[in-house]
């Protein structure tokens, strides 16, 4: 195609006689355009991939079946104080869970893994410095080429903010309520001392 640029694969052998000198060469030229394009649109899939995780505001953790803790973006690393350039390898994603919810965090993995739906949930985690955070969780199992599950995926949401905002909301809401029980009040004392200073006129 004109103007489309191909990219070939080009090998050049020696070709000897039975005396060993040189006759000739062989010259193996391939067209691996398709292949090229392929490895390219992956390339750019990963950079993709790696830019949306990187950057993701979420913390977005990749373990082991067993939860130990095998890739992770940088928001995680935040989030649960781990040192930069820290081997992950022995730590588990259940130690960022307050023991109390690792049981249940835990039946929903395994609920993961019969199913294979995702699983939402919130519990309340904890840094490596013993800070505590409301949590969201979705959980996922991840497969393998063959389609068997070798690991999770798990996408942590600090719901801090949302909780704020819900404690204030439900504080005004039950400030206004207040204010209208007070003006229901008001309106039948109102109602009882226009009553009787009726009755006295």
């Amino acid at each position: 195609i004109a103007g489309h640029k191909r990219t070939y694969d080009l090998r050049i052998f020696p070709l000897n006689n039975f005396s060993k000198e040189l006759i000739g060469r062989l010259i193996l030229l391939r067209d691996t355009t398709e292949a090229q394009e392929i490895q390219d649109a992956l390339v750019a899939s990963e950079t993709r991939y790696r830019s949306v995780v990187n950057t993701s505001p979420d913390a977005i953790i990749l373990t082991s079946l067993k939860g130990n803790l095998l890739l992770y973006n940088q928001a995680a690393a935040n989030m649960y104080a781990i040192p930069e350039g820290e081997d992950p390898t022995g730590v588990l994603v259940y130690d960022f869970i307050i023991p109390t919810d690792r049981p249940r965090t835990r039946a929903y993995s395994k609920t993961a893994l019969e199913t294979g739906q995702m699983q939402y949930f919130e519990c309340t985690c904890q840094t490596r410095l013993g800070k505590t955070f409301p949590g969201e969780i979705s959980l996922t199992a991840l497969l393998d080429v063959e389609g068997k599950p070798n690991g999770f995926v798990c996408v942590l949401r600090d719901a801090s903010e949302r909780k704020r905002n819900e404690q204030e909301m439900q504080r005004i809401a039950e400030a206004e309520r207040a204010q209208r029980e007070v003006a229901d009040a008001l309106r039948e004392i109102g109602v009882v001392l226009s009553s009787t200073l009726d009755q006295e006129t």
